[in-house]
């Protein structure tokens, strides 16, 4: 009796983590270095958001445009995996800081560029992990 109740925990506690997982896959996202995954990650990051939750990047180059990180999200980049900037800057809004700092930031803050392919503003709690490549594709014209 004893013995099922401890495989029951042990498997509940396994759901559970497994359910905190978003696999960018999972939500349309294509491993092929052309299609834009600007979407289907972002679905990831706010889903996740949600629950508290990872977002995994699995082996493969997916191309992005801006993507936003919210609070309480860790973006997890498997062995192998890419996360790769388009080469097209209209995949890259303009990105509008909050401002929460102290007020002698300010004037450093507008003369920071708005563009960037991960950003986070006014947000707790996350992190980038992983063994996988940002690339932001800076060599693209």
């Amino acid at each position: 009796m004893i013995r099922n109740c401890l495989v029951l925990v042990f498997s509940l506690i396994s759901l559970l983590v497994q359910a905190q997982d978003f696999n960018i896959v999972a939500f349309g996202a294509k491993s092929d270095s052309i299609k834009l995954n600007t979407k289907a990650i972002q679905a990831a990051i706010d889903a996740a958001a949600v629950n508290c939750g990872r977002v995994v990047i699995p082996a493969g180059v997916f191309m992005s445009g801006t993507i936003y990180l919210k609070s309480n999200v860790t973006l997890y980049l498997s062995r192998g995996s890419v996360i790769k900037g388009s080469q097209f800057i209209e995949n890259y809004p303009e990105n509008k800081p909050s401002f929460s700092g102290a007020q002698t930031h300010r004037a450093h803050w507008k003369a920071m560029p708005s563009k960037a392919l991960i950003y986070a503003d006014n947000v707790e709690n996350i992190a980038i992990m992983g063994e996988g490549t940002i690339n932001g594709n800076g060599d693209s014209k």
